[in-house]
């Protein structure tokens, strides 16, 4: 039987499937239809152009996600009952009808990301103007089109709508003084598009906004003091503008804002000393403007965000972003934090620690300049609704943050223990790669100084008992709050969860998991996921918690389990097509195909910048394994690599190199010693002895020695000699096999 012989029918939910071809007319003239979501499928063709004359009791339709394209049919006014109607993310294009008005129940219309435009003769957006008889729009979205047009003063009839988005579609002209009639708005977004002109007065008619942002358009003027009337005001973002004179001074009264971002206008007043009494404030960002004169002492009024200060960003004279943390001076204990801090991280180089830039200090003013970590902290991506890390991304934060742990304790000059580990201060970058931060209460123990005393109190819960009880500190304690780190990071469960008391902690209930089952405490997010390595992280993690400082694992060894148990999940992935992310050395991996029990492996043209390879030098002490391909090979399945030879190098590290190319991407291998049981590499077409083991490694340049980290070591297992190769004279095959 066809669907459209089910005629009865009343729900069809066939959202987030691979479904293609058109939508059968037949499918949209069941009349008893209510409610339709085919939304994130491959379905394709146009919109049958009879398709709402059949649909007298559709109440909400959904195809978002599809490939549809050609023109929006009249007809859809004919579902006079639709409430919801969302048509974004396809290819549709054309006149938006203005028959859309006649919806007269129409709660919520998205249309963002298609292809629809205006009469090229036409300078007004007319489908806005017939909504305003659409007296229960709330929701409306039609960013990302090519409209080419302008905001008419009839905006000002759509007095009901709560949500308007219209971001990039080249509007044009001035935002009309009627935008102050759309009373009920709580969010109004016109990012990125053309207009000018002055922010209207009339914006002070919005009482309800929650949102405002009109970043990236080329509004001229001053910041009107009748947005500081809008006392519901939360976020409010004018970026990118053409906007000068001062700061309002109204602004300090906002006791509600949290979000304030104004830089790259033409402001040149001081910043106005009532704008640091907004104690609750999250993010400010004035740069790139001519502002003058100094940091207000009223600047201490923030609220601090991290243990001793504020955090902001800021933007250097080079285009480089960078966080700015001002110490809170009302504080006893800032000029203890800013010394340890300053103290501890001045020598201290490492790709997986936050590096200090600069610092600024005076009997007023304590500040540190840092690198900029566009992605925040671990805490967030850990909580969040709106972000999931999968178990490879969480495998591959621990690691950094084990090797952070690792240099600090025996790779710097002096140990530093940091006392402070947990989540909000391991910081992403923008490949995701971990940071570690705040360095504020950390030590530098002695030379032969195993352990010292603070009175210092770190963060409960992640606190070694040996600290908390004695005030004793050491690398252990380090060690220990990495443990709890390790369960947390896996459980989504943090030491200090309600669910825990004396009788059962974080560290307890994951000890008595490990007699049944490690699956039953994991993240719901991981429980389909590789429950053996799972079991060995949390076995881990409890070496790291041992009561007794001395039964503790090193960080050394802890470093080296997470990366054998990362090289086996990386054996055996749960999808051999899927793209893959490699971090610490940033190249994107795609287009994995099989053909005859063969893979060809390609790199993606959106690969990152040189810059994301900084610090990531290799040493003899610490080399972190990447893998470079997605499936490491078997008997039945071996993987083929083909690369061309290059040259051989003799390396800076003494060390013999061949630097070859693959699929267009520069690598290298140098030749160094073995370093254990590692999988065999069979190569042809080049000279080479016996038993010898190379890494490979990636670069994005052909000076030496690169800034990388390794990727994969192989071994030779028996001599090849040189062939030749049309291209380039010589050529590589490698067959990597078990």
């Amino acid at each position: 039987m066809e669907i459209g012989h089910l005629n009865q029918l009343q729900v069809l939910y066939l959202a987030n499937n691979s479904l293609s071809g058109p939508i059968s007319s037949k499918l949209l003239n069941i009349s008893t239809l209510e409610f339709v979501s085919l939304e994130q499928n491959f379905l394709s063709g146009m919109l049958p152009s009879n398709m709402g004359f059949g649909l007298p009791n559709l109440q909400a339709l959904d195809i978002y996600g599809n490939n549809f394209v050609g023109k929006l049919p009249d007809s859809i006014s004919n579902a006079s009952n639709l409430v919801q109607l969302d048509l974004s993310e396809n290819e549709f294009s054309g006149i938006i009808p203005n028959s859309f008005g006649d919806l007269r129940v129409l709660e919520v219309l998205f249309m963002e990301s298609n292809n629809l435009t205006l009469n090229d003769d036409s300078l007004e957006i007319d489908f806005l103007t017939s909504l305003a008889s659409c007296k229960y729009l709330a929701y409306l979205v039609v960013s990302e089109n090519w409209l080419l047009s302008k905001l008419r003063m009839s905006i000002g009839n759509l007095s009901n709508l709560e949500q308007f988005f219209a971001d990039s579609l080249r509007i044009k002209g001035n935002i009309p003084l009627e935008i102050g009639n759309m009373s009920n708005l709580i969010r109004l977004s016109l990012s990125q598009n053309d207009l000018n002109g002055p922010i209207p007065s009339t914006i002070k008619g919005l009482h309800k906004l929650q949102s405002l942002n009109l970043d990236y358009n080329g509004l001229q003027g001053s910041i009107v003091h009748e947005i500081c009337e809008i006392r519901s005001l939360s976020e409010l973002n004018l970026t990118n503008n053409k906007l000068f004179g001062e700061i309002p001074t109204c602004l300090g009264n906002m006791t509600l804002l949290r979000k304030f971002h104004i830089g790259s206008n033409r402001l040149t007043s001081k910043i106005p000393s009532s704008f640091w009494n907004l104690k609750d404030i999250l993010e400010v960002s004035i740069s790139s403007n001519a502002l003058i004169g100094n940091l207000p002492p009223e600047i201490q009024n923030l609220r601090a965000l991290g243990g001793f200060g504020s955090v902001y960003q800021g933007i250097l004279s080079s285009g480089k972003m960078v966080a700015i943390k001002v110490l809170d001076l009302t504080l006893e204990a800032t000029s203890r934090s800013f010394d340890a801090e300053c103290n501890a991280m001045r020598n201290l180089r490492h790709r997986n620690i936050v590096h200090v830039i600069s610092s600024c200090s005076n009997d007023d003013f304590k500040s540190l300049v840092m690198e900029f970590m566009p992605n925040g902290s671990l805490e967030k991506w850990l909580y969040s609704e709106n972000y999931c890390l999968d178990f490879l991304q969480r495998l591959n934060i621990m690691i950094d943050v084990a090797s952070a742990l690792e240099y600090l304790h025996h790779g710097s000059s002096i140990p530093v223990v940091h006392c402070d580990l947990k989540p909000s201060n391991v910081l992403l970058d923008e490949y995701m790669v971990a940071h570690v931060s705040d360095f504020g209460i950390s030590k530098l123990l002695d030379e032969g100084q195993s352990k010292t005393h603070t009175e210092t109190l770190a963060t409960l819960g992640y606190v070694a008992p040996e600290y908390g009880s004695k005030g004793v500190i050491s690398i252990k304690g380090d060690v220990y709050s990495y443990g709890i780190m390790l369960m947390e990071m896996f459980t989504r469960k943090k030491p200090t969860n309600e669910m825990f008391s004396e009788e059962l902690t974080l560290k307890t209930w994951i000890s008595k998991s490990m007699v049944n089952s490690v699956m039953e405490v994991v993240d719901y997010n991981l429980v389909s996921q590789h429950e053996k390595e799972l079991h060995e992280i949390l076995a881990l993690a409890l070496s790291c918690c041992a009561d007794s400082p001395e039964a503790r694992i090193e960080m050394t060894d802890v470093t080296v389990s997470l990366i054998k148990i990362k090289t086996l999940v990386m054996r055996y992935p749960d999808d051999i097509f899927d793209r893959i992310w490699t971090p610490a050395v940033g190249i994107l991996l795609s287009e994995v195909k099989s053909e005859e029990s063969r893979f060809d492996i390609t790199t993606a043209e959106d690969h990152p910048p040189e810059a994301a390879l900084q610090n990531a030098i290799v040493s003899s002490s610490t080399l972190e394994y990447i893998q470079f391909i997605n499936r490491l090979p078997t008997e039945e399945h071996p993987v083929y690599i083909n690369a061309y030879f290059s040259e051989v190098m003799e390396s800076a590290f003494g060390k013999r190199s061949i630097q070859m190319n693959i699929d267009g991407m520069p690598f290298l291998s140098p030749i160094v010693p073995p370093l254990g049981s590692v999988k065999e590499v069979y190569i042809t077409n080049i000279s080479a002895s016996a038993n010898t083991t190379f890494i490979l490694q990636a670069s994005y340049s052909s000076t030496f020695p690169p800034i990388l980290n390794a990727l994969e070591v192989f071994t030779i297992s028996d001599s090849f000699n040189a062939g030749t190769d049309s291209r380039d004279g010589k050529s590589l095959r490698l067959c990597l096999d078990k």
